[in-house]
């Protein structure tokens, strides 16, 4: 009865040890942090692109997702789209729709070159039709956004041919 006694021990430590320890989250999940809502030194182009795109497809009645998105926006950009209550209305525009409340979006390679920074962006907007930007960012020089990429224009662009991403999307 001992024997039995410790080899149940035995097991319920290693279930308590070891168990644990090999269900672990998927990896997005495990390592998931929150998304930005505000501009960052540390983050890459690749992150600021995916804050805002997180940012637009959750934005709600109040447009919160276009406001964080006008603070992922350059000062030139700021300059020449806002205020903010004049940028949101442009988000809203037929250019740009997809990107609201949009089902997903694949960020394709980031290219650099010193300060600049683009990106091709697929988005499947919320009926299920694809859409494709082009995401321009450039890492700030100076003031209190120094050494931040913000983004400096996004263009829709036209779709390729016969594309079959947005179903993968």
């Amino acid at each position: 009865m001992s024997g039995s006694l410790v080899t149940l021990s035995v097991l319920a430590v290693l279930f308590v040890l070891v168990l644990p320890a090999s269900i672990a989250l998927p990896a997005d999940k495990a390592t998931t942090r929150p998304t930005p809502r505000e501009p960052d030194p540390a983050l890459a182009p690749e992150q600021v692109i995916r804050a805002v795109l997180d940012a637009l497809k959750h934005n709600d009645e109040h447009d919160d997702g276009i406001r964080t998105t006008f603070k992922f926006a350059s000062p030139a950009n700021q300059a020449v789209t806002g205020p903010v209550e004049r940028f949101i209305p442009m988000v809203k525009n037929p250019a740009y729709r997809a990107l609201i409340n949009h089902r997903s979006a694949k960020v394709g390679r980031v290219e650099r070159k010193d300060d600049r920074a683009a990106a091709y962006v697929l988005v499947v907007d919320a009926n299920g039709h694809a859409a494709y930007f082009v995401w321009q960012l450039s890492r700030q020089k100076e003031g209190e956004l120094k050494d931040c990429w913000l983004t400096d224009g996004v263009a829709p662009v036209e779709s390729p041919a016969d594309d079959d991403d947005a179903q993968k999307a």
